[in-house]
């Protein structure tokens, strides 16, 4: 997979990106300013770090894992780290991000979306693009439940034909192009 990768700049520390020849991962954080009460001592940008970099250890190394179970898991190790000093009980008053990812499994694109407004768009090299999109709402960005995942939009697309994935501004404030 060939990835290019431009950004618009979300909140400083608020977005995370990253991509392997195999999976890409996109998150946006619900910044603090918007949510004063975040009870978390190590904030939105920390924790969309560690769960951007989990989820794509997860997808890279956990291919009997579906996609939505390996971002269950890196919300569970993400939460763990927390320790006993944040309030992670209440969503209202935990770090939350949106998630966009994608990873070649056997012969197939998997991807899952999760969090309002996001959009994961997919193009064939014949026939129109199919557009994924997440409309659940502003409240549900992924916090620290790993029960969350649940909710993620995913699915498989067959890589035959397919010729890129894009996350079209508006999508975790990325513009991402992903060739396959």
């Amino acid at each position: 997979m060939q990835v290019e990768l431009a950004a618009a700049p979300p909140p400083p520390g608020l977005g995370f990106a990253a991509a392997t020849p195999e999976a890409v991962v996109l998150l946006e954080g619900a910044p603090t300013a918007a949510a004063p009460s975040v009870e978390c001592r190590h904030g939105t940008a920390w924790f969309v770090r560690r769960l951007g970099v989990h989820l794509l250890a997860r997808l890279t190394d956990r291919p009997d894992r579906s996609i939505a179970e390996c971002l269950a898991d890196a919300v569970a190790e993400t939460a763990a780290l927390h320790g006993g000093r944040c309030d992670l009980a209440d969503p209202a008053k935990a770090p939350a991000a949106a998630v966009l990812a994608a990873r070649v499994h056997g012969g197939s694109l998997e991807y899952l979306v999760f969090g309002a407004g996001q959009r994961l768009r997919l193009e064939r090299v014949e026939g129109p693009a199919l557009v994924v999109a997440d409309r659940g709402g502003v409240g549900h960005p992924v916090g620290a439940s790993p029960r969350a995942a649940e909710r993620a939009r995913t699915g498989f697309e067959p890589l035959a034909g397919l010729h890129a994935l894009a996350v079209p501004d508006g999508g975790a404030g990325h513009l991402l192009r992903a060739l396959v």
